[in-house]
This record gives structure tokens, C-alpha cells and sequence, in this order.
């Protein structure tokens, strides 16, 4: 675990490979499950993106959710079923991500798991803008933001940002989604919290982007003066707004 947190990828191949069969010659099932489920994030020692690592890693995934689902393990399902997901959408499987996204989120709801709730909840809101659905995302992504911005998680808030920002050019307002990319920025930078550099990859989507007119650069600007309070007013208040009034 410290070396993946550490990004040695051949360190963590070696141990999680290591461990992983020790669970399958002990033959103990909920070891197994979770063994299964690391070796997904560290398939082969070679430096890779996450993207690729989990791509190479799905078939572990997907042994994984099977073994946590015998387990009845809901806390299980709901990581497994998110990995998958998160592979489906950067091969832009659009479908099988939004499905593979509802199913990690009822189960992390089932299993009361707040962090992995707001995670699935993100992933959901993705996948139905991905699907042309964005209305549909909305209800999703304010969730998800309401939760980082209760448990104080800038990480998490960084990435919400950037979602409702991609929403906003989504449902047609320009000068929103710059204001809210350029508030995304100044926090991802002030804070360190690097996560959003490597937000959920979906191919047909590219929610961070540079401004390309001097009016988009205006509306950035702008967004980047923001406090991280005001940013988030913008965000549920404008991007992820009713639009039915």
C-alpha cells in the first residue's frame, strides 16, 4: 500500500502480486477478494497512467466483483463495480459505465459508505453527460459536491468543480464553465490537491480545457479571483441550477 501511494509501480506489482497469491494458496475468500481487487491497480511493474493500469487490471476487477458479491460484501461491490466503471468510460463504453456506476453506487449507499458514495455518485453524473443526458446528471453531481463540501474534502470539491463546470458548457453557459474552470484551477493549485489533474477519462468528454478567445480568458480570469466559497455558490447555484423554472 505505501508503495503505490508512493507511485513505485514495480514495488507494488511485487508485493501486491506476492500477496495475492498467498491469499489464493490460503484460500481464504474475503482475503482473496480484496488481494484481487489491489492487483487491478498494479498489473505489471511498468510505469503507467492509472487509466491504463486499471484498464490492464479489469480482469481482477472483475473477479472481484464477483467474489465480494458472493461475500455480500456491499463496501466490496461498490469499489469493484466503480474500478470497472471507471475502465468502461476511458474505453468510452458509455453504457457500460453508467450501469457499472449505478450498481457501485446503490451498493456503496447499501454498505453506508460516504466516501465511496460521493465517488459513485460523481461517476454517475459523468456517464449521463457522457450519454447526452446532462438534465439527468445534474441531481448526481450536486449530491456529490454537497458531500465534499460537508466532510471538507478539497480533493473531492476540485473534481466537482470540474464536473460542473463541463455541465455548464454542456447545458450552453460559456461563461460559467470558464469561471468555474478558472476557480478550479487556482484551488487545484493552492492546495496541492493534484487528484484533479486526473479526473474520470471519458474520450468523447474533455472536461478541463484552455481558454482559446480573449473572451473566454475574461471569464477565467474572473473565476480564478473567486473564493473557493463563492466558486462553489456558482456551482450549485448556476451550473447544476433548475432549469425547469
Amino acid at each position: 500500500g505505501i508503495s503505490y501511494w508512493r507511485s513505485q509501480s514495480a514495488a507494488t506489482h511485487q508485493h501486491y502480486m506476492a500477496a495475492l497469491a498467498i491469499a489464493r494458496e490460503i484460500g481464504d475468500k474475503p482475503l482473496l477478494a480484496q488481494a484481487v481487487y489491489d492487483a487491478g491497480f498494479a498489473p505489471v511493474p511498468d510505469e503507467l497512467d492509472l487509466p491504463q493500469r486499471m484498464a490492464l487490471g479489469s480482469r481482477y476487477f472483475e473477479e472481484a466483483l464477483a467474489l465480494f458479491g458472493e461475500l455480500g460484501d456491499t463496501a466490496g461491490v461498490a469499489r469493484a463495480a466503480w474500478s470497472m466503471a471507471v475502465v468502461a468510460a476511458s474505453q468510452d463504453h458509455v453504457e457500460d459505465a453508467r450501469a457499472l456506476a449505478n450498481e457501485s453506487l446503490d451498493a456503496a449507499r447499501d454498505a453506508g459508505d460516504r466516501y465511496q458514495t460521493g465517488w459513485s455518485l460523481h461517476l454517475v453524473g459523468i456517464t449521463e453527460i457522457a450519454a447526452g443526458d446532462p438534465d439527468a446528471a445534474v441531481p448526481f453531481i450536486r449530491e456529490s459536491l454537497q458531500m465534499w463540501v460537508q466532510a471538507g474534502d478539497i480533493s473531492g470539491i476540485v473534481i466537482l468543480l470540474l464536473d460542473a463546470a463541463l455541465l455548464a458548457r454542456t447545458r450552453g453557459d460559456e461563461s460559467c464553465s470558464w469561471m468555474l474552470l478558472g476557480a478550479e484551477e487556482r484551488l487545484r493549485k493552492e492546495s496541492g490537491a493534484e487528484i484533479g489533474e486526473a479526473p474520470v477519462e471519458v474520450p468523447s468528454l474533455t472536461p478541463r480545457r484552455r481558454p482559446a478567445s480573449d473572451e473566454d480568458q475574461r471569464w477565467f480570469d474572473q473565476g480564478a479571483t473567486l473564493s473557493t466559497e463563492a466558486a462553489i455558490e456558482l456551482a450549485s447555484e448556476t451550473a447544476l441550477g433548475d432549469r425547469s423554472r
